[in-house]
């Protein structure tokens, strides 16, 4: 007889979530071969902390309602993610996290019409699960850390936007459209 376990549920969603984003970083994004600090950080902290959430799930008990509050930011936060990979992934391909080349081209549709980095708005929920489903402070702190780093490469392709033969175009659609979230920021 099948009982439902909500940590190997939960387990398996971070799995899923993690695969995609790691073929991403690896297929899907254009990778600059330059090492910045901010892109060793994010290429080292998101498996650990991939691992540490799996761990907490593993020993920390989580209950039904928290379980499927996860599972919708999972849920959303893999919508989002393969919609801005849907809407990228003919000749739009985006550079990797913190790569300093010069932005060649805006992409406005899809996930872009309502707000301007959908990936990191993906990972950002993807994050904020393992939050939901336990409440572990560690993953808070996790969760703040990567959003820190998220703001901090968000604001660095806006500023090689701001210097490149885009900056009229970005500046009209930055206007129209949100940061991460459509409604904030």
């Amino acid at each position: 007889m099948f009982t439902f376990a909500p940590s190997v549920v939960l387990c398996s969603a971070v799995i899923i979530a993690f695969v995609s984003f790691a073929w991403a970083a690896r297929s899907h994004f254009v990778d600059t071969q330059e090492r910045s600090l901010g892109m060793r950080l994010v290429f080292a902290i998101t498996p650990l902390g991939t691992l540490l959430t799996v761990a907490t799930y593993a020993y920390y008990p989580v209950g039904l309602a928290q379980c499927a509050v996860a599972l919708c930011l999972y849920a959303g936060s893999l919508a989002l993610f393969w919609w801005a990979i849907r809407s990228t992934q003919a000749s739009h391909r985006l550079s990797v996290v913190f790569s300093t080349d010069s932005p060649e081209f805006l992409v406005t549709g899809g996930p872009y019409r309502y707000i301007r980095h959908p990936f990191y708005t993906s990972y950002l929920l993807f994050w904020s699960a393992g939050v939901a489903a336990t409440g572990a402070l560690w993953l808070a702190a996790l969760m703040a850390v990567m959003g820190a780093l998220y703001w901090s490469a968000a604001k660095a392709e806006e500023r090689k936007f701001s210097h490149s033969e885009l900056a009229d175009s970005y500046a009209a659609y930055s206007a129209r459209t949100r940061m991460f979230i459509p409604w904030a920021l």
